[in-house]
């Protein structure tokens, strides 16, 4: 099946604009072995109506502007980009020809109708992928078809796939473009458990549809995929998790939100163990505040926070007035007291784990209380220091409280995923460890 992959050199002619400006061009796109797309377009004859591309090049500032590049081949083969800029002009001037430019693309996003090699009774979507790690094609049948995803069995620092995500729509069904639309959420959905499992997160530079002799094709232009050093899972076994994947889309234990956002957190590769305790830090507060009630959360209502807040600051006033001297250093000082007390009407980190833990079925008791809250006093360290020592206390490893944020967030989403196997454990020695949820 035609793809991205296997796309040679093409050419197509069609337009260049930008709003209401546009001029002809011809140009040629080449897919490479990371779905890449190279865009080359033709060098022409620079003159009045193509100003707008210079002026719009020069603009200077941070941005870029964006350009619709369109275009069909000879044998009907189409080319779409609404987010074309250009980081050079090529500009060249000469007696004979006199002023031509060739803009060098760049995109984001672009979308190809390509012509299939083989005919397709049934829409299939696949999703090319970069970074998963896999000893095994996984396979699952679902209520949208039969689904499956590959990888290679390690993962190398090239630039190029790993893998392919697809599925294919059963005959029984006859609604296409429902059943487009949902198995893309399916995909979606896959590819984020999957990343979370690996501990890498899985890039995917093209989705494609085939249909009929058709194959439409969303190429996005994506660097390397960065491995992680300690996944929840070995390649060897994804297959439960691949599993729970699939049946989480369809019947969730628990509606866990922003979990693309703790999933894309958590993966975030990081060369300093600091960042990724923040990074990991964050994640779990999001999850926290995420799938927490504002009357979860609440220890007193605004009325009685207001109350309790002036008796406060009444005291605080009258304190440092006894020992700040300077009217204005006073106020300032008063003003950056009472913006801190806001936290006395908010649940502490600890009081959220228990009541978010408690109403998913999260196995926490193995947990010291305290390391988590030593892991929360390192975190802020961080930031307020940007680095991390406490003077005079020893054995105290930034590591160590890193593994601990990361394994709550592990049983979290574990947990709310509905999964209850057996999965890789970090805190007090690499193990595999059998995950409980607990019954409410």
């Amino acid at each position: 099946m035609t793809s991205i992959i296997s796309l040679p050199l093409k050419n197509f002619a069609g337009t260049l604009s930008y709003q209401s400006d546009r001029v002809d061009v011809k140009f040629s796109v080449v897919g490479d072995a990371a779905a890449e797309l190279s865009i080359v377009i033709e060098r022409f004859p620079y003159g009045g109506q193509h100003r707008f591309i210079e002026d719009l090049h020069n603009l200077g500032g941070t941005k870029f502007a964006h350009f619709i590049l369109q275009g069909r081949s000879e044998d009907g083969e189409e080319f779409f980009c609404d987010d074309i800029i250009f980081t050079a002009l090529g500009n060249i001037w000469n007696k004979a020809d006199g002023h031509s430019i060739a803009p060098v693309a760049h995109y984001n996003l672009a979308n190809l109708t390509l012509n299939s090699d083989q005919e397709v009774s049934c829409p299939v979507l696949t999703w090319r992928l970069k970074g998963f790690e896999s000893f095994e094609v996984l396979e699952a049948v679902c209520e949208l078809g039969v689904i499956k995803i590959g990888g290679v069995p390690k993962l190398t620092d090239d630039d190029r796939l790993h893998g392919q995500l697809k599925i294919s729509m059963p005959l029984e069904l006859a609604d296409e473009e429902i059943w487009t639309a949902r198995a893309a959420e399916l995909l979606e959905h896959v590819r984020d458990v999957m990343s979370f499992a690996s501990g890498t997160y899985i890039l995917v530079p093209t989705r494609e549809l085939a249909k009929g002799v058709k194959v439409k094709v969303e190429a996005y232009s994506q660097g390397l995929a960065k491995k992680s050093d300690s996944p929840a899972f070995k390649s060897l076994a994804l297959g439960d998790i691949f599993q729970c994947a699939v049946s989480s889309f369809f019947e969730p234990r628990v509606k866990i939100k922003n979990l693309q956002f703790a999933i894309k957190w958590f993966t975030m590769p990081s060369n300093y163990t600091e960042a990724l305790l923040i990074s990991s830090m964050t994640v779990l507060e999001n999850l926290l505040d995420s799938n927490l009630t504002e009357e979860d959360v609440r220890v007193l209502s605004d009325s009685r926070y207001e109350i309790l807040r002036r008796k406060i600051s009444a005291v605080i006033k009258e304190d440092l007035a006894e020992w700040v001297l300077d009217k204005a250093e006073r106020a300032a000082l008063v003003s950056d007291l009472n913006e801190r007390l806001v936290e006395l009407k908010r649940r502490s980190l600890i009081d959220k784990l228990m009541i978010l833990g408690h109403r998913w079925g999260v196995q926490l008791e193995d947990i010291p209380v305290k390391e988590i809250k030593e892991a929360k006093k390192a975190r802020d360290h961080v930031v307020h220091r940007g680095y991390y020592a406490r003077p005079g206390v020893e054995d105290d490893d930034v590591h160590d409280h890193v593994l601990t944020v990361r394994e709550l967030v592990m049983r979290f989403i574990l947990t709310g995923l509905g999964y209850s196997k057996t999965y890789w454990s970090y805190p007090g020695g690499y193990h595999s460890r059998q995950l409980h949820i607990i019954s409410q």
